[in-house]
C-alpha cells in the first residue's frame, strides 16, 4: 500500500439531499477541503470555495452548471492558498473568497483575497 503525503487531508465529500435521501456528487477533486458556500439566485448551492491538495499555489472553486460542479481555478501564488469563506457581490453577477496565504494559520499567514 503507497503512503498517503505528508499533510494530505482525507477526500473530499460532497452529497446532495432529495428530500429523505443523499446521493454522493463526482466532485472535480478529491482530497483538499471545503470550506464556503454561497446560494444561487434560486437559493441553492450555487458556488463553493476550497483548497485542492494537487494544486495548493491556486484557490479552488466549484461552480453549479446545473447539472455537475465544475472547476475554477484562481491566479497562481507565490505559496499554498486556502479560500475560506465565499460571498455574492451585491447588484452584479460576481464573487469575493477571502482566506490565508500559507494555508495554514501561522504568523506568517496573509490575507488573500480574489474575485
Amino acid at each position: 500500500m503507497g503512503r498517503r503525503p505528508i499533510g494530505k487531508p482525507p477526500g473530499v465529500l460532497l452529497l446532495h439531499g432529495h428530500g429523505s435521501t443523499w446521493q454522493g456528487v463526482t466532485e472535480p477533486f478529491g482530497a483538499g477541503m471545503l470550506n464556503g458556500i454561497v446560494a444561487d439566485a434560486r437559493g441553492r448551492p450555487g458556488r463553493i470555495a476550497g483548497w485542492d491538495f494537487w494544486d495548493q499555489p491556486r484557490a479552488h472553486h466549484l461552480r453549479w452548471d446545473g447539472t455537475a460542479w465544475v472547476s475554477e481555478r484562481g491566479p497562481v501564488a507565490t505559496t499554498p492558498v486556502v479560500m475560506n469563506a465565499l460571498a455574492k457581490v451585491p447588484g452584479s453577477d460576481g464573487y469575493r473568497a477571502a482566506g490565508t496565504t500559507p494555508a495554514s494559520a501561522s504568523s506568517t499567514a496573509l490575507p488573500h483575497i480574489e474575485r
